[in-house]
């Protein structure tokens, strides 16, 4: 009897190990693609008495801590950087012209998610006198979904950038130039977020018969407030 039970007992247990398989393996694949929306940030950084601060200014980093140049901010180059002006005030823009990233997606029976599921990631470093002050990450807006419910500007947008100063040197090849901007974490290789900063900016830099000429885009502004904590 007690052997029967035993044996009733394995088999039981091998019964919920294969339900449990079967449960928590992932199946259901899914490829997706998306963007950053074009949005144009309007900060105002100020004291906690409400007066403005000026000479604020942003770094952009990947999600391993590299900086990153070009993208997601426009305006975040390698020899300049927004930075908040007399009135406090910081303006910069992320110009949205094409799919920027995919990835592949898989979930299994009770819906945990594995693989690519969420945007690369990278985080909005802003720095007084070298003292960080606040940090966001660059979809600070929350949601795609919050920022097309902003007013809508249209301007007349200049890429920032330009092919003397940041094409490829004499004689370097694409794929080194690429890897020589964004490859900026130390790791030998371009991961998810420097992968997608290279293309994008590959792809908006164009050819350099037409590249920095100004064209009207539209942008989702968003305004946000920023207290700097004292020292």
């Amino acid at each position: 009897m007690a052997r029967s039970k035993t044996v009733k007992r394995g088999c039981f247990l091998v019964v919920l190990g294969l339900i449990a398989a079967v449960a928590l393996i992932p199946f259901h694949g899914i490829l997706w693609d998306g963007g950053f929306p074009s949005l144009e940030a309007q900060l105002t950084f100020v004291d906690n008495q409400d007066r403005p601060v000026s000479g604020v200014k942003l770094t952009v980093l990947t999600r391993a801590g590299g900086t990153c140049h070009f993208y997601p901010v426009d305006e975040f180059l390698p020899d300049q950087s927004p930075v908040s002006d007399a009135e406090g005030r910081m303006v910069f823009h992320h110009t949205a012209v094409f799919i920027e990233f995919s990835g592949h997606e898989s979930r299994n029976l009770i819906g945990m998610r594995f693989g690519e599921s969420s945007a690369p990631h990278y985080e909005c470093v802003f720095r007084l006198n070298e003292r960080e002050v606040f940090r966001t990450p660059f979809n600070f807006h929350r949601s795609e979904w919050e920022a097309f419910r902003q007013p809508n500007v249209t301007r007349q947008w200049q890429p920032p950038w330009d092919w003397n100063k940041h094409g490829p040197k004499e004689g370097e090849d694409f794929d080194a130039w690429k890897f020589r901007l964004f490859e900026t974490n130390g790791d030998g290789k371009l991961d998810r977020e420097e992968g997608t900063a290279a293309r994008c900016f590959v792809w908006t830099f164009g050819d350099k018969e037409f590249a920095g000429k100004p064209i009207e885009h539209g942008f989702r502004v968003i305004k946000r407030k920023i207290v700097v904590p004292a020292d």
